[in-house]
């Protein structure tokens, strides 16, 4: 029998994985939130609501909000209420996602099959940052929006760099968030979509963040928050 050397098998994949950016696999591949048991078993029960709210309202949904905790939290808001006074919108935020979660929620035929928004505003990737390489993050993003192009072909698409997190410019995660936001941002073409950057309204100019527009976590938005959020989506509604 012949023999087989395996070891410089290994080297090779050793080598091919090390190339791969970490998270790229993840971040990329749509995957259905299923927890029922942790925090998340809110998951669930919030995207059959909005699958039945898409039916029922159908093409009268104009507006589309897409990410993770951030647009989940504009729900019950008085600023929601206000800033989108006489559109009647379909808010697909749900908390602690990732972009693999907004792809398989992009992704789901039955959700989608009954809408023509005329504007999807998307703001994805905080929950990325720990765990994923800013590269996976924004291949991930990347997919999200080539996604909602094709999801909502009548609709801008304003895409939203990452919020910073973290008191000081020093936080761990800041470089990340810097470099993913310089990725995305030539995701825009002008025409069909628009980048924004709020960030600087975020932060004192010496990166500190403003305490007053963010939770005590330093990472979800207080009311002033939602007000600047909402300053910069004036223009397109």
């Amino acid at each position: 029998m012949k023999k087989v050397t395996v070891f410089p098998l290994l080297l090779i994949c050793a080598a091919v994985c090390a190339a791969e950016p970490k998270g790229l696999r993840e971040a990329t591949t749509p995957a259905e939130e299923t927890a029922t048991t942790t925090w998340r078993k809110f998951w669930q029960p919030r995207f059959a609501k909005k699958l039945a709210q898409a039916r029922r309202q159908g093409k009268a949904i104009d507006v589309v909000l897409v990410g993770d905790s951030l647009t989940h939290n504009w729900d019950g808001r008085y600023q929601y209420r206000e800033t989108f006074a006489g559109h009647t919108v379909l808010n697909l935020g749900f908390g602690g996602d990732r972009t693999e979660h907004t792809l398989w929620v992009i992704g789901n035929d039955d959700l989608w099959k009954d809408l023509d928004p005329k504007l999807v505003v998307l703001l994805i990737g905080t929950n990325n940052t720990p765990r994923y390489s800013p590269e996976a993050t924004i291949e991930g993003i990347r997919l999200c929006v080539e996604g909602l192009k094709k999801r909502a072909p009548n609709a801008k698409i304003v895409l939203f760099a990452i919020f910073p997190r973290g008191k000081e410019k020093t936080y761990w995660l800041r470089p990340k968030i810097d470099r993913i936001n310089a990725g995305i941002e030539k995701f825009a073409d002008g025409r069909r979509v628009f980048f924004e950057n709020i960030n600087s309204r975020l932060l004192h100019p010496d990166g500190t963040i403003v305490e007053e527009a963010m939770r005590p976590d330093l990472l979800h938005l207080s009311a002033e928050g939602y007000r600047i959020w909402a300053d910069a989506l004036k223009k397109y509604l």
